[in-house]
């Protein structure tokens, strides 16, 4: 397989192998695209095989800037047209299906598809003549077919992802032939219902089509259109029915017509007639009448011939009695026929067969047309001699002949004995007495099954079918219709219905129903359960749940209720989500103040409280605490002020964000590991660290620096230990800063380690302020090493001149 590109480098002509990349001829088995690589229009004028593929597949991309233009005709198992075809010497495109399991082409993916149309798709003119297979089932993609003939194979309506946005199949003309099959593929689902085929011209030589879940659209004429279905006028010899869900009628010119033939009907979930159609059915007064049966209101906004005479029907004429169906097979008549309309009107007409019609032994009253049109009845010829007929009746009394004398008057005789009852006359036809023993049992119940009805007491039998009792029992009366039968059980598909508010539901009445309209519903798809009381002003209430493809068990997916009442409110009341548990839970109520626990594996029971709980302790703002059996507060010491947002530790009166009052040596403290961070009493921040090792080997035990101010006002900052080992004596300082007698305006002086402070002093001199360094250790050294460092520092800020 070859995947040839059209450039037209040379010419137009496609039989010129330099005009492909790469250069050659495409032949069956090949494939050819044209995109932006072409250059100019491409005509195809490689001659049609007699049997062969003309290519595998034609693919025209939106972005071919040009046309191909048919010289001869093709045959193909594939199409994507998302660019323009135009007819010329060739008009026709061929499909078949090629072999398993590359029927259609693989370049692009058909899924069971001839032709796949984009947005650019353009083929007006053309003819697509499709021959399917009963395997697979070939479907059609939305967008503008031109005119199309299926001739042969099985194809279906079915609903396929579309390739295009255009979103119906729309078809200049639509031919079915007669070796056809046209239905679903397999079961009916929901997205069936998306497809819509919209047809300007039709016509069907099959004996059948249902369009499944789908919508069809028919377009009226000048002339008049006729909807098929059995019976109608320009349908096929032995058409049985078309079955349709929704069904459009649309006119390109007002005025123009559908028609629906006398003794017709067609039965639909919906029906709409758009602006300037005019639906016309048989109108004259002898008419039998044609009906539309719909089991939602239908959508007229053009004219049409029908008046609404029961709920779901629509009839044409109003007074006509109605589409009475054809008999197919034996009709049995037990008692007389009273014949007022046959023709001239009392006689009966045969038309003249070839052979006995009821088979060869029937017993069957025929003309043979083989036989200058003698009456036969079964394989003889009815003789016009027959045998001699029957006495006639005695003839007429003779004249009276003349008087006779007068005899003599005789005794008047006895009265005679009463005679005995007669017998007693036959059963009447009735059928009223039934002897039930004699009849043969049979638990199977078949829908063409009869049973007996009685009006009331010793009223008349009658007989329905087990069909018939079932439609009563679905509560529609009729097979189509929205208000029901009397026993006011009804379901109903309201997917399209809207949220159908209270005051429309029926009372007395419980329906089911499926909508996606539910207004609020968490979910996308649901089936409802609706109750309504005694009159119009009793209150309604629905049961739903998620009825959609991915719904799953209670305790995924919830049940929700709602309740209205229309003479309240013209809505429903807030929804509200039944609580719904997949485990067990208690059946009887529990103690007072218990609550439901769970035991982890599906198992709901009461138990108690937890003991210490309820009634929290203390004043407002007391921060509750556990005493080890119950809950305890300390207002005094842990209070939280709400008001301000403030915590208070050790008062319950915080002026700070975060105050805290503490008593005893060192109330504050902040620890990590071994490190700590305090304040003691006096007010000192101490930091002392980890026990380290120091550089020198030497261990100072708990070694602390200490900054604060003493109350005789000097600055100390100092360094030691806790225990003993200080550098200093624990009661001196590393440095001190003070003014002389401790006067505001005394002279400054200065101290290190422990020194009584002196004067300040242009040139320190470490061993006047209290440093030797003579015998000093290692971390001795290292001190006054930072010391110097520090006086610098105090230099800088002017302490030392």
């Amino acid at each position: 397989m070859t995947n040839y590109q059209w450039v037209g480098a040379s010419s137009t002509l496609a039989s010129t192998a330099a005009n492909w990349n790469p250069s050659g001829t495409p032949a069956a088995g090949d494939v050819i695209i044209f995109d932006n690589l072409g250059q100019q229009n491409c005509v195809w004028d490689i001659v049609l095989p007699a049997t062969a593929f003309s290519v595998d597949e034609i693919i025209l991309e939106s972005s071919f800037a040009h046309t191909l233009t048919m010289g001869v005709n093709m045959r193909v198992k594939g199409l994507f047209l998302n660019k323009t075809i135009v007819p010329s010497a060739g008009n026709k495109i061929i499909f078949q299906h090629g072999a398993s399991p590359n029927f259609f082409g693989s370049y692009k993916t058909y899924n069971e598809r001839f032709v796949l149309i984009g947005d650019s798709g353009n083929a007006t003119g053309i003819t697509f003549e499709m021959t399917g297979l009963s395997t697979p089932v070939t479907k059609f993609d939305d967008g503008p077919h031109p005119i199309v003939v299926i001739g042969g194979g099985q194809f279906a309506p079915d609903y396929v992802a579309p390739t295009g946005t255009s979103g119906k199949a729309t078809f200049d003309s639509f031919t079915v032939s007669t070796s056809t099959n046209f239905s679903p593929d397999g079961d009916l689902v929901d997205n069936d219902r998306l497809k819509v085929f919209s047809f300007t011209a039709f016509s069907i030589a099959s004996t059948s089509i249902d369009f499944g879940l789908s919508t069809t659209e028919f377009t009226a004429t000048t002339s008049g259109f006729h909807i098929p279905t059995a019976g109608a006028s320009s349908m096929p010899t032995g058409f049985i029915d078309a079955y349709y869900r929704k069904i459009v009628l649309n006119a390109n010119t007002a005025g123009d017509k559908i028609l629906m033939s006398d003794n017709t009907y067609i039965s639909v979930e919906e029906f709409e007639i758009n602006d300037g159609v005019v639906l016309k059915g048989p109108v004259a007064a002898d008419d039998q009448g044609a009906d539309i049966r719909s089991m939602k209101t239908p959508k007229v906004r053009g004219t049409w011939s029908f008046s609404q005479i029961s709920p779901g029907i629509y009839r044409s004429p109003r007074n006509a009695s109605g589409p009475m169906p054809k008999v197919n097979g034996n009709f049995h008549i037990t008692g007389k026929l009273d014949v007022d309309g046959l023709i001239d009107p009392t006689g009966l007409e045969l038309n003249p067969q070839s052979s006995n019609p009821g088979g060869v032994t029937a017993n069957t009253l025929w003309l043979n047309s083989t036989d200058s049109n003698k009456l036969y009845l079964g394989s003889s010829e009815v003789s016009g001699s027959g045998a001699q007929g029957p006495a006639g009746p005695q003839g007429p009394q003779g004249a009276t002949g003349p008087a006779g004398a007068d005899g003599a008057d005789g005794s008047d005789g006895a009265a005679g004995a009463t005679g005995p009852t007669g017998p007693a006359g036959p059963a009447g036809a009735d059928g009223n007495t039934i002897n039930i023993s004699a009849l043969t049992a049979n638990t199977a119940i078949a829908d063409a099954d009869l049973l007996l009805l009685d009006d009331g007491a010793n009223g008349t039998n009658r007989k329905i079918t087990f069909t018939e009792v079932k439609e009563w029992i679905r509560g529609e009366g009729i097979k189509v219709g929205r208000n029901g039968g009397v026993n006011q059980l009804r379901i109903r598909d309201s997917r399209d219905d809207g949220d159908v508010p209270p005051a429309d539901f029926q009372d007395k009445a419980v329906s089911f129903d499926f909508t996606d309209d539910i207004t609020g519903s968490p979910t996308s798809w649901d089936s409802v359960m609706t109750m309504k009381g005694w009159s119009d002003s009793y209150r309604a209430w629905q049961i739903f749940s998620d009825a959609s493809t991915s719904s799953r068990s209670v305790d995924e997916t919830p049940l929700f209720f709602r309740s209205g009442e229309g003479d309240v409110q013209a809505t429903w009341g807030e929804i509200k989500e039944i609580l719904t548990f997949p485990g067990t839970a208690p059946r009887v109520d529990g103690a007072t103040n218990q609550i439901l626990q769970t035991d982890g594996a599906g198992t709901l029971s009461w138990v108690d409280l937890p003991a210490g709980g309820g009634t929290p302790s203390g004043a407002a703002g007391s921060i509750q605490f556990s005493d080890g059996s119950a809950f305890d507060s300390d207002d005094a010491n842990l209070h939280w002020d709400d008001a301000n947002n403030r915590l208070g530790i050790g008062t319950n009166t915080p002026g700070n964000t975060i105050h805290a009052v503490g008593t005893g040596n060192f109330p504050f403290r902040f620890q990590g590991n071994g490190g700590n961070l305090r304040i003691n009493n006096f007010g000192h921040l101490q930091i002392q660290n980890d026990n380290s090792t120091p550089v020198d080997g030497t261990t100072i035990d708990a070694p602390l620096f200490q900054i604060g101010q003493r109350d005789a006002g000097q600055l100390d900052i100092a360094f030691g230990n806790l225990a003993g080992n200080h550098l200093v004596a624990a009661s001196d300082s590393l440095l001190t800063l003070k003014r002389a007698s401790n006067s505001a305006s005394g002279a400054k002086q200065i101290g290190f380690l422990g020194a009584t402070p002196v004067a300040q002093q242009s040139v320190v001199d470490p061993a006047a302020a209290g440093f030797n360094p003579v015998g000093a250790s290692v971390n001795e050294v290292a001190l006054q090493t930072s010391l110097d460092s520090i006086i610098a520092a105090l230099q800088a800020l002017g302490l030392f001149a």
